[in-house]
């Protein structure tokens, strides 16, 4: 992937993108990954263009959309979860790779475009536990104790739904922080459920991004889920805190250009801050003494270009299956088996 001083117009956009945010904040390009990134103070027309692609994806309407035919969900899981108690309350925190849009009935009343057959509803019904899931597309670290603006409204901040009898947190932010996540696809042209190509920012390459820039946000994000899980374990000093990670998106290998339409060398490089974001997600477990389920690794072999075993969809909108470039059930389902296989010691 280019570098910054070699993407003509990039030093702009970052510099618009930074305004009204914290020092060092990368916003989301113009509404990029869809899904992911919300805007910050002072960014009307891109909040417009999101909330009006979110729309179209959402089918223009309130409630809930239905895919033809219920997916087979995995069975109710036998035997003990040594870390959490029966019928535990558990409480969900997460961006849109938790919400999983599009994956069978997705909420969209509230803009966070929250699936019932999300890992976080898929890992509830396996443990028996009580379900608050607060998840929301777009989230990202700063949602967690501040309030978000979706296309809906404006959300309170997820941890209001941690109490003192909170027993099990998975938190599964991170990845939009700093615009790290529509960096590594900015440019990249969208298609709505009905064909219609959405090209979400004008001017750059698909797929170009500034490498060192996101590398070097890294710290910073996992000095943020630090503070997120410190702040998860004092309002619940006795639950169990797991960080989930992000599954791999761009293939190394063989190119599929019309579901990814980046090169071989923006790929690699988009699946390097993968990587290394899921080793920022670790390090900030261990300090926290908090659990991690590395999804990177776990998903070796289901990148977008892994066919019938793709754990993500491309950038095509499919609203019986995935929104562009998010989880299918079957990335939702792997989740929630590796979440209850840690649980149960």
């Amino acid at each position: 992937m280019a570098d910054a001083g070699r993407v003509a117009g990039r030093e702009v956009r970052r510099a618009d993108l930074q305004a009204g945010r914290p020092e060092g904040d990368r916003q989301q390009p113009a509404a990029a990954v869809l899904l992911l990134g919300h805007p910050g103070p002072g960014q009307e027309v891109r909040r417009l263009l999101a909330a009006a692609l979110l729309l179209v994806l959402a089918g223009c309407g309130g409630g809930t959309t239905a895919t033809p035919a219920r997916p087979t969900t995995s069975p109710t899981a036998s035997g003990s979860f040594s870390l959490v108690p029966a019928h535990a309350r558990y409480v969900a925190l997460g961006d849109s790779y938790t919400a999983a849009p599009y994956v069978y009935l997705t909420d969209v009343a509230q803009g966070c475009l929250r699936s019932d057959h999300n890992y976080p509803a898929l890992l509830a019904k396996r443990l028996g536990a009580r379900l608050t899931d607060v998840s929301c597309s777009a989230a990202d670290t700063t949602d967690v104790e501040g309030s978000q603006r979706t296309f809906q409204g404006t959300r309170p901040p997820q941890l209001a739904a941690v109490g003192s009898d909170t027993d099990l947190v998975t938190i599964g932010l991170g990845g939009n922080d700093f615009g790290l996540f529509a960096s590594l696809v900015s440019g990249c042209p969208i298609t709505g459920p009905n064909g219609q190509s959405f090209g979400l920012q004008s001017g750059t390459a698909c797929g170009r991004v500034d490498v060192a820039a996101a590398l070097g946000d890294l710290p910073k994000i996992r000095e943020r889920l630090v503070s997120v899980v410190r702040a998860v374990q004092a309002k619940a000093p006795n639950a169990t805190v797991v960080l989930v990670g992000y599954p791999r998106i761009a293939s190394t290998g063989a190119q599929c250009r019309s579901l990814l339409p980046i090169s071989q060398t923006d790929a690699v490089a988009a699946d390097r801050v993968t990587k290394a974001l899921s080793t920022a997600m670790a390090a900030a477990a261990r300090q926290t003494g908090a659990g991690f389920v590395n999804m990177y690794a776990a998903s070796a072999g289901h990148d977008v270009c892994a066919g019938k075993r793709a754990w993500v969809n491309g950038i095509h909108t499919d609203t019986d299956r995935a929104a562009p470039l998010h989880p299918f059930l079957a990335e939702q389902r792997a989740v929630a088996d590796r979440v209850a296989a840690a649980l149960a010691g």
